[in-house]
């Protein structure tokens, strides 16, 4: 098969094709519920967050929109750097969502420099860590120092679509206080879903609106699915303890009727010698 080097969904891993030959599971059930919370806990370990990781229904683009949304009310200004397709990408979701928006521009296939964005009066900063058009990658944590040493309470928000997985990725200490990226790439995975990593910080300062997009209403539902399984699996951990205390006392209680038993026979030889050797007595006083 052809294999075309596009920006396009990659090759799915051999265990993603397993994983599509097996029977749909309903959403609603525990064993649905079980691999949505695991996915989500490996993929904080992904993003190396201490935050949190949603997973929505939708692409790259959409966790992208998701993100500038949720951070940044219409009106705050940002600063968008333009390097490829997917920061231009960037740069229109934010006009989109009634930002006020800087544009810097770059030949296709530059990065910007730290001192391009060290420059106050910021809400936030929007880049690419990986643009997929070009194929360059953005130092990261410079730019967001020398952001953030301009503008201490703005926020770096990051396209992580092709970076997850493929490169160096760790939020907090990268700078970055959000990012987005999809299943169709470092994962391997078909596409359809898309991330949002949300450090301790972005969390404090979610500014949401809208429905769908509303990552802290969808916070608060998947919070609510892992503390269900949780409830669930203390409950299941308390039946399993009681099942186990009550196995033990019945393995001691037949160990104690056995001793008193083994007791029994014991006191019951003890005394029939005893009785013996009196017998033996009286005998010997007879013989002359």
């Amino acid at each position: 098969m052809d294999w075309l080097l596009t920006p396009g969904p990659v090759r799915l891993h051999p265990k993603a094709l397993e994983a599509l030959a097996r029977p749909q599971l309903h959403h609603r059930t525990e064993a649905a519920r079980e691999v949505f919370l695991k996915a989500r806990g490996l993929l904080r370990e992904a993003f190396r967050t201490e935050g949190e990781v949603l997973i929505l229904t939708g692409s790259g683009t959409l966790a992208m929109e998701a993100l500038v949304k949720n951070l940044f009310a219409p009106g705050e200004r940002v600063l968008v750097p333009v390097y490829g397709k997917f920061s231009e990408r960037f740069y229109e979701i934010a006009l989109e969502a009634g930002l006020v928006v800087e544009r810097l521009d770059y030949p296709y296939g530059d990065t910007p420099r730290p001192e391009d964005v060290a420059k106050e009066g910021y809400a936030g900063l929007l880049l690419v860590h990986s643009e997929t058009s070009t194929g360059a990658l953005a130092d990261l944590p410079a730019l967001a120092r020398a952001f953030k040493e301009k503008n201490p309470e703005g926020l770096v928000g990051a396209d992580m679509v092709t970076s997850l997985l493929v490169g160096e990725v760790a939020l907090e200490a990268m700078g970055v206080d959000a990012a987005a990226s999809g299943s169709q790439k470092g994962l391997m995975c078909p596409p359809g879903l898309g991330f949002v990593a949300l450090s301790p910080r972005a969390l404090e300062r979610l500014k949401p609106r809208g429905y769908y997009l509303d990552l802290a209403r969808e916070l608060k539902a998947q919070a609510e699915r892992e503390a269900e399984l949780l409830r669930k699996e203390a409950q299941a951990a308390k039946e399993r303890l009681l099942q186990e205390a009550a196995q033990e006392l019945k393995r001691l209680r037949a160990e104690i009727e056995r001793a008193r038993q083994e007791k029994a026979l014991f006191l019951g030889q003890v005394r029939a010698l005893f009785e013996g050797y009196l017998e033996a007595l009286k005998r010997l006083e007879k013989t002359p």
